[in-house]
């Protein structure tokens, strides 16, 4: 066995990160992997609403909508809708009677709209979007608004960060959004990295955002869920585990 550690970068804001790290310690598994917390992103829950008294129905597409709405409007008994199933379990937590419809944003406006709920809708959302959701619902007939609740404020590499991405252990490194992985590309890029890094993307599109730099490897999760970013990263764990204690033959 090489005396080489795995580490883990994680570049979700603190909590989410943090969560993720104890969901993967509660499996207890065996390997010794460094684990280090970079954030990509601060979230900063500012902005305000409009008069409320009108909407029927809310739209979740993000936790951070979820929590940060929930700290600007005590009263929780709209109809809720979520893009993802971890967004409808916040939802749920802090007291919204939340559904699920899909599990990325074009999947949730087909299911929304065929469901017809109480309009108008409200999207509290972060301010950067990468889809008009609001104005293809309104466009297709259901009205809805948005908000801005919560900023997204981009962070640098920490030095621990810097440290692993620049030296020769392989470095995990799991992406949650196409605006994570983009951000992280480019600070690879800017840190000069040469370790080589092992990739788990959320999705395809969070995939495709990797492209144009040199990884080790590229996995995307069998579904856009935190529990099949789990397994993804287990296997390759394992994988490494096994090459690392793999004995050297002449």
């Amino acid at each position: 066995m090489t005396d080489r550690r795995i580490a883990l970068l994680l570049t979700r804001p603190l909590a989410q990160s943090q969560g993720f790290v104890n969901m993967f310690a509660a499996r207890r598994h065996p390997s010794p992997m460094q684990i280090c917390i970079s954030p990509l992103f601060e979230i900063i829950f500012q902005g305000s609403l409009p008069d409320m008294s009108c909407y029927r129905s809310l739209i979740f597409t993000s936790s951070n909508g979820v929590r940060a709405f929930s700290q600007l409007a005590p009263n929780r008994i709209l109809p809720s809708f979520t893009v993802g199933q971890v967004t409808a379990e916040t939802a749920i937590e802090v007291g919204f009677p939340a559904q699920m419809l899909g599990l990325n944003v074009q999947d949730f406006a087909k299911a929304l709209l065929s469901l017809n709920p109480k309009a108008p809708c409200l999207h509290p959302r972060g301010d950067i979007s990468r889809s008009p959701l609001a104005k293809d619902l309104t466009d297709a007939g259901l009205a809805t608004d948005e908000a801005i609740v919560y900023h997204q404020r981009g962070l640098p590499l920490t030095a621990q960060a810097h440290k692993i991405l620049v030296g020769s252990d392989p470095v995990i490194v799991p992406l949650f959004s196409p605006r994570s992985a983009q951000r992280f590309r480019a600070e690879f890029i800017r840190a000069r990295g040469t370790a080589p890094i092992y990739v788990i993307a959320l999705s395809k599109a969070v995939a495709t955002e990797m492209s144009g730099i040199n990884m080790a490897d590229l996995v995307v999760a069998e579904q856009p869920k935190a529990m099949a970013m789990e397994k993804a990263l287990n296997n390759l764990v394992a994988t490494l585990m096994h090459l690392e204690r793999a004995p050297i033959t002449k």
